[in-house]
Parts: structure tokens; sequence; C-alpha cells
């Protein structure tokens, strides 16, 4: 057609610029809108079938009323049509004044048809996409129900329905009739699409065929396009196929026909089968699983569609909100979603669990709708999931860096999603072997604490050289550490001084049989040639100092080279040492920190002492006392053979200022047997000084009988 033929419409002058398609009643165009270039599609009778013949001045105007019929109807819903998926007329010509009638629309991109016929591929569409033409479909039909009341299209097949940016538009209305009442004697449509009601008689009145016509009649068509749709194979069921078979040219059933429509229509076994595994095939196009309700929602929904009783087949409306409940099984909706971490901070390496709470409707296991992505690296995280409908739990692979790391967990859903923080550290045990000594040292209640301690012992036990170098990184630790916190660290330093300072011809000395060491400490390093050595040890003056510090943390060294005292000497070391006395410092408070090492010893980490929990059994005359002390050397009780009497600083510094222990003023973790006990200091060359626990004071004895409470680890 010649491009300079305008046309003159309602609203605006029009240029046709070239054929784009034709019916057997209407021809489309490709035009240009004048006033601002927008091209259209519009829509005009033809006066020529097919074959290129002239139509009957009959044909004509029947052409010519199905256009001006249209245009009536999209006039009525102008404004929403778009939005209700019905095709809209932006303009028209009514046909007045020997004018054919006009019908300006938007220019689509072809039919569902065309849009689906891609031979590369079984399903070029998803099932979101696929219920969505559906939907699209039985929206157009509601509306027009609602606008128009026992109203049928009477023309629903795939060629008229049109896409526009991929979604579907019902067109041709040409056909459309507003039923008066429910049976009607006209016939309309396509054999291929229409429900078999329309073609074939419920009944015979005055010679007359009577068809039983509703808004159902174009429910069919709608079950005829998505079983096409479905099978992808261009063919209609077999009971649509046998409809065409009684059907003459003119639309008339022929004799052969059923008596009753209600015996055409419907899948039988063989289709259900087909329809199944085409299902199937669909929804692995789909990240996200389809449980098998689905698929049987699916097919039941397509039966009812296709259903040949009009009483059990659906409406639009019903039909609609059925198909919302198969999208909401598809794609489902998260109305709540919670995450929470078990802690937020996670060793290094350690197995991270996330705690999700997540309620919607349709939604199938977690970890089929649910990524995480790590934030920094933006790599997806795998992870385990374990728990129930609504509540899950994931666990995720371990962190190999320190540091803040930070997931994102995101749903199917992109407007929902939840960020998580987890702070990741290393464990005193990563700590250690990656040589940060001084930061592992902190972590005083480390389950490795004591191992920590044991393996600087004999790392400092090969060389002065070694010995001083792990002083120097204690030196770092313990500055602000309180010794109640961290006894078996003082301990230890004051060993390592002491070893620093003597020969290295040492060994570790094994406890003895049945007397496991625990809690913290280790054995004593002693010469395996000379024992008495080890008893005259001297520290120098200097290094007495480093560990003479303040209370916040460190050893205080106690006299132990026995001597003579005078009753003024017994009273200057109680207030020097703040020792508690009932009749010298009754308010006195002397701070120890000790340890049970479940061996029969108690270490005093303030002291650096370590003490019999319990002593002798009996009363011991002060002669009789080496007798003890040697029995317990040989024994090497609890694995040592230094044991000595204490002085009496040493035993002092066990006086509580107030009974702890039963009627003693002593601390529980000590036997309450031993009620008075000898130190090695002497009065007079006739007597020796006694603590007793059980007054609370420290008092002399010349003849008179204690308790031995021994005592190891001292100058």
């Amino acid at each position: 057609m010649n491009k300079e033929i305008h046309i003159q419409c309602e609203n605006d002058t029009y240029e046709i610029i070239q054929q784009e398609g034709r019916g057997n009643y209407g021809v489309v165009y490709k035009a240009r809108r004048l006033s601002d270039n927008q091209i259209v599609a519009i829509k005009m009778p033809v006066d020529k079938d097919i074959s290129n013949c002239l139509y009957s001045t009959q044909q004509k105007e029947k052409t010519v009323s199905k256009i001006k019929g249209e245009i009536q109807f999209l006039k009525t819903i102008h404004k929403k049509a778009k939005e209700y998926h019905i095709i809209p007329l932006w303009d028209w010509h009514d046909g007045s004044d020997d004018h054919y009638p006009i019908m300006v629309m938007p220019l689509c991109d072809g039919t569902l048809s065309d849009y689906c016929r891609n031979p590369g591929e079984s399903h070029p569409f998803d099932c979101r996409q696929w219920l969505g033409f559906i939907e699209q479909i039985l929206i157009a039909l509601s509306f027009m129900r609602q606008t128009h009341t026992s109203s049928l299209h009477r023309d629903v097949k795939i060629d008229n329905l049109l896409m526009l940016q991929d979604k579907v538009y019902l067109s041709d209305f040409g056909t459309f009739k507003e039923l008066k009442r429910l049976g009607t004697s006209s016939l309309a449509g396509s054999i291929s699409w229409g429900a078999p009601e329309q073609f074939i008689p419920e009944r015979i009145e005055s010679g007359e065929p009577y068809y039983q016509l509703t808004e159902k009649a174009d429910i069919y068509p709608v079950g005829l396009i998505m079983y096409m749709l479905l099978t992808y194979r261009g063919t209609y069921p077999k009971a649509q196929s046998k409809l065409e078979t009684l059907i003459d040219a003119g639309g008339r059933c022929l004799p052969n026909s059923p008596q009753h429509f209600q015996k055409i229509g419907g899948l039988d076994e063989h289709e259900k089968s087909n329809c199944m595994k085409y299902l199937n095939q669909l929804t692995q196009k789909s990240d996200l699983p389809f449980p098998q309700e689905f698929s049987n929602g699916c097919l039941q929904f397509l039966e009812q569609l296709l259903c040949p009783l009009i009483d059990k087949r659906f409406d639009a409306p019903t039909a609609l909100n059925q198909l919302k409940h198969l999208q909401e099984m598809m794609y489902p909706k998260i109305t709540q979603l919670k995450v929470t971490c078990q802690t937020d901070k996670i060793p290094i390496g350690t197995q991270i669990v996330l705690n999700v709470h997540a309620q919607g409707k349709g939604l199938p296991y977690i970890d089929k709708w649910l990524t995480i992505t790590e934030k920094k690296s933006k790599k997806k995280v795998p992870f385990k999931s374990s728990g129930l409908k609504d509540n899950y739990q994931l666990q995720l692979p371990g962190i190999k860096q320190e540091g803040s790391c930070t997931f994102t967990l995101q749903t199917y859903d992109l407007n929902i999603s939840k960020i998580i923080t987890i702070q990741v550290y290393a464990t005193p045990l990563i700590l250690w072997k990656q040589k940060r000594y001084e930061e592992a040292l902190q972590h005083e209640t480390d389950e490795n604490y004591p191992v920590f301690l044991k393996s600087i012992e004999q790392q400092a036990s090969k060389s002065k050289k070694d010995c001083q170098a792990w002083l120097n990184i204690l030196d770092n630790v313990h500055k602000h550490m309180s010794i109640k916190n961290r006894p078996d660290l003082f301990v230890l330093i004051a060993r390592l001084i002491q070893m620093k300072d003597r020969p290295l011809d040492v060994q570790i000395v094994a406890p003895a049989k049945n007397k496991e060491k625990s809690g913290g400490l280790f054995s004593w390093m002693r010469s395996g040639k000379n024992e008495k050595k080890q008893d005259k040890i001297i520290i120098p003056e200097k290094k007495r100092n480093q560990m003479q510090f303040s209370d916040n943390g460190n050893i205080v060294r106690l006299r132990s080279k026995p001597k003579t005292l005078s009753e003024d000497d017994i009273k200057a070391i109680v207030k020097k040492y703040n020792f508690s006395d009932k009749y010298i410092n009754n308010t006195g408070q002397f701070t120890n920190a000790y340890i049970d090492n479940n061996d029969g010893t108690v270490t005093d980490g303030r002291t650096g002492l370590m003490w019999q929990q319990g002593g002798s059994d009996k009363y011991i005359k002060l002669k009789k006392t080496d007798i003890y002390i040697d029995q317990l050397n040989k024994q090497q009780y609890a694995g040592y053979s230094d044991w000595r009497l204490p002085t009496v600083e040493e035993l002092m510094s066990l006086m509580e200022n107030k009974t702890m222990n039963g009627d003693l003023y002593i601390d529980p973790v000590f036997s309450k047997k031993q009620r008075w006990c000898w130190t090695s200091d002497k009065r007079s060359s006739s007597s020796s000084w006694v603590v007793s626990f059980g007054y609370g004071d420290v008092r002399w004895s010349d003849t008179g009988y204690s308790y031995v409470r021994a005592v190891r680890f001292g100058q």
C-alpha cells in the first residue's frame, strides 16, 4: 500500500506504512501517527477472502458489523483495557457517513502462537511464564464479566492473544456477545478452539437446536491453550479433534453426533500421562524445586478447565483464584525471615551455626530457596541444613582468617535478604602455633594453658639463651596481671629466674607412682647429682628484685633459711607482711593464690611455695621432725625430694584472720588436722617457734609436740 495514504480518525491522522496481517474479517496495517510519529496498528474490514475473491454484499456487511461491534465494546473499557490484559483502543472511526470503521491500537510483537514458535527448544518459557500467560487470559475474561454480565468472547484462541512486552492481551472482540438468556441458537467462533456446547446442541426445540451457552464456554479454550503450550506439539486433545469430525463446514453438528455434548471433551489417560511428563520437564527449568503437589495441582486445574460438564467447569474468577494457589506453590511467598548466630564471635576454622526462622506460603526446603554469599569475596558459601517447616539450623564451613566476616542470606525474592556479621578470632592454641606467645598466654582459662606453660619450661631448660628469651616474653605478659588469676604464670617466672642462674645439668622428676600431677604446675627441676646444692641456691639480689613487684601480681619471696628469732623479730615479721596474728596484728590479711594440685600438694602462686596439703598424721617432737622430712624426700612425695620445714614467714603466710576451715584459721584447701605446726626457726637453743592455726597466732615451744606441714621451692 502506498505510504502516502493518510487515514483520519476521531482524534488524529495516520499514515499507512505496510500491511502486517489479516484475518477472516479484518486486516491490520502498520501505521504512523502524524502528531508524534508513534508507530501504531490500524485494523479495518476486509472486502476479500483469503483467496483474494471479493466478498458478497452480505459478507462485507458482516465484517463491517464485527469491526463496529468490537469498537463499541472496547470504547466502554477504554482506559482500563490494558490494565486488565485487553488490547486497548487508542483511536477509531465508527464507520458513519459511508466510511468503513477503523480501529487504532498498539502495534504488538506478534501473537502468543508466534512467541512460542521456537524450533530450537521444546519450551521457550518456564513455569512462571506459562502460568503467567494463562493468568493474563483469565484476568481479561474476568474483567469482561465484571463490565458486561453474562457475556461471551466466543473466539478465544492462541492467534487472538497478542504479545506486548512479553505479556498477553486478549483481542478480536468481533464475536463478542452478551447473553440475554442461558441458551442461544446462534453459532460463532472457531471449531478448533470452541467448547463442545458451542457446536453440539443440548436439545432440539421445535426442530431447532438449542445450545446451552454460558460464560464458561470461554474457559474451555483457555484449557486448550494451556494444553497446547504445555505439550508444545501443536496438537489438540483427542476429544477436540473428534469434535471437528462431528461438525460440518457450516458449524452444524452432523447426524452421527452424540445426542448430548457432555459426552465430548476432557483428557484421556494417555494425555494426562503426557501432561505430567511435560510438567516435569517444565519445572526442571527453574532453580526452585517444585513439590509433586504442584504438578498434580496443574493437571487437576487443566482438567477443570477442559471439563465437558459445564457445572463442574471453572468460571473465570474461580479459575483465577485456583491459579494463584498454584503460583504460590510454585514461587512461595516469604512473610517473615529472621536469622541469628549462636555466637557473634567464633574461632578460626570452627563451623558457623545459623538459626533461621522463615514463615510464608508454599515454602520448600530452605536449601532450595536460600543462597549465602560472603560479602568480601562475593563467593557463594555452601551450607548444610536441618530442621522442620519454619525453623532451620544451617552449618557453614569455618573461616580461615581472623577479622570481621559478613554474610548475605538471599532468598529467591530479591527484596528479602538478611545480613549477619561474625567476628572470627584465633584460639589460644592457634596463637601458640603461630608463635604469638604473648597473646596465647592471656587466656589463662583455656584448656591448653597448662600445656603452654609446660612447653615453656621444657624449651627454657635447653639453654640459658632460651631461658632468657622466654623470660623476656613472660615479662611482657605478667606486668598487668593479677596473681590471683595467673598464679601458674608467676610460679613459672620464678622457676625460670632460678633456672637461668644455676647449672643446667637438670632433669624433670616424674611424679611418684599413683601420684598424678595436674592443675597447671610443673615438677620442679632439681640437680641430678647433688640434691643439697639445690637447697643452697641463692637468687642474686638483682633477680630477686625482679620478683618483688606490687600486689598487682608478682611473687612475694619469703625467707627460707632458718634462723633464731626473738619476740620482737616475730612482731616485725608479722607487721612487715601484714600477716594475721590474733595478738600482734588481728586485722592483718595476706592474700594468697592457692592451686590444688590434686596430688596431696597445694601451690601458693603468691609466694611460689608448694605445701603439703596435710602433713604428719601425728604430733612429732621437734627432734624427730628431721626424720619425717627425710622420709618424705626418700619416698619422693608427690614426685619431689627437696621437702623441708618452713620458716616462720613461710608458715605464717597461710594464716587467715578468721576461722575458715572448721575452727582453724587456715584455708579449707588444707587439711584441718594439723592445728599446730613446727617451723625451722628457733627461739633459743632449746625452743622453736610454732604456728597455731587453732588459736590464730605464732608461739614458741620447747619440749612439746606439734604437727609438721612440709614445704618446698624456697630460697
